[in-house]
């Protein structure tokens, strides 16, 4: 049989394709599962170095549901996922303290357990505050990270932890109108 070769014009996406048939393969499903969760309340820290969040916590509503696909459910601040998958998490911590005089850093930690009993970090940064001119303030912003493969949607749950590395009077900032202090879900692929 001869070998022809043909030259590739390329596609005019103006002209319409009939196609019949299963697309397969990897990819090309896209984002089929996203949610972001906020803390509504301005959250006390006495100077832990771990604490867990707990309570103060809604999917951001604000303008609309910011949901794609299924909700996340949480109870008494540990998530649980809507199905299987590997997930990114992502927290953005949001902190200030109204004292300025002297330097202090802020834990933001994402936990995950396998078994729904022990919790190991997944991820953690430390970020320090940074001190704000006339305002007798510091604040900070930042966000970690983690990819969590979901098995099992009864044992693969995860939460949210915070501290701080001095200082007795760092605050977690929430409100429940504008997301500040923020956690999302995004399922990338399947298990």
């Amino acid at each position: 049989m001869a070998l022809v070769k043909t030259r590739s014009r390329g596609i005019n996406l103006a002209d319409t394709f009939a196609f019949s048939g299963t697309v397969s393969g990897a990819g090309g499903g896209g984002i089929t599962q996203y949610q972001q969760w906020r803390l509504t309340i301005n959250s006390l820290n006495t100077n832990q170095s771990d604490a867990d969040i707990t309570s103060g916590l809604e999917i951001v509503d604000t303008n609309s549901s910011q949901t794609l696909g299924s909700n996340m459910t949480e109870s008494g601040g540990i998530f649980t996922f809507p199905s299987t998958g590997v997930y990114l998490i992502t927290y953005t911590g949001n902190a200030y303290s109204p004292d300025a005089s002297d330097d202090r850093g802020v834990y933001f930690k994402i936990k995950t357990t396998v078994n729904n009993a022990q919790y190991s970090i997944a991820a953690d940064l430390l970020q320090l505050l940074l001190w704000t001119p006339n305002s007798n303030a510091q604040y900070n912003t930042a966000s970690v990270s983690a990819v969590f493969d979901v098995t099992d949607t009864s044992t693969h749950k995860c939460k949210f932890g915070w501290g701080t590395s001095q200082g007795t009077s760092i605050y977690l900032r929430g409100d429940t109108s504008q997301t500040q202090t923020n956690f999302q879900f995004m399922k990338l692929g399947e298990t």
